[in-house]
C-alpha cells in the first residue's frame, strides 16, 4: 500500500470509524443511563462533543504516528484542567466515568489509526 493510502486509511479509521462507534455509544447509551441514575445532573449540550472527539482522535493519531506520544499527556492535562470547572464533577457525580469512557475509546482509535499509518498493517 502506498504511504499516502496508509495515511488516509489510518485517519479514516481513527476519525471516521471512531466517530461511528463513539457517537451512538456515548449519546445513545452512556449519557442517557448516567442521567437516569442521577437526576441532579444538568443536560449537557452535545453540540461540540462530537467535534472534540474528532479533534482528539486526530491529535492522538498524529502524535503516535510521528512518535510524539508525550503530546497525549499534554492534551489529557488540558482536558483535566477544563473539567475542574465542571460543577457536576465538583459535586462528586460520576460524570468522570463517561468522560473516561469517551477518552479511552478515542485514544484506542487514535492508536489503531497510527498503527495503520506507521506499521503498514494490511487492510484486507
Amino acid at each position: 500500500m502506498l504511504p499516502w493510502c496508509r495515511i488516509i486509511a489510518g485517519y479514516a479509521v481513527s476519525i471516521g470509524v471512531g466517530h461511528a462507534v463513539l457517537w451512538p455509544l456515548m449519546e445513545g447509551y452512556v449519557w442517557p443511563n448516567l442521567h437516569k441514575g442521577y437526576r441532579e445532573l444538568h443536560q449537557y449540550p452535545v453540540t461540540f462533543s462530537w467535534l472534540v472527539g474528532i479533534v482528539e482522535r486526530t491529535l492522538y493519531t498524529t502524535a503516535l504516528a510521528v512518535g510524539a506520544w508525550q503530546f497525549i499527556g499534554v492534551w489529557l492535562a488540558i482536558k483535566v484542567a477544563a473539567r475542574w470547572r465542571d460543577p457536576d464533577a465538583q459535586k462528586g457525580l460520576p460524570t468522570d466515568n463517561a468522560w473516561l469512557i469517551g477518552t479511552g475509546i478515542s485514544l484506542l482509535f487514535g492508536f489503531i489509526g497510527a498503527l495503520i499509518i506507521r506499521w503498514h498493517l494490511s487492510l484486507s
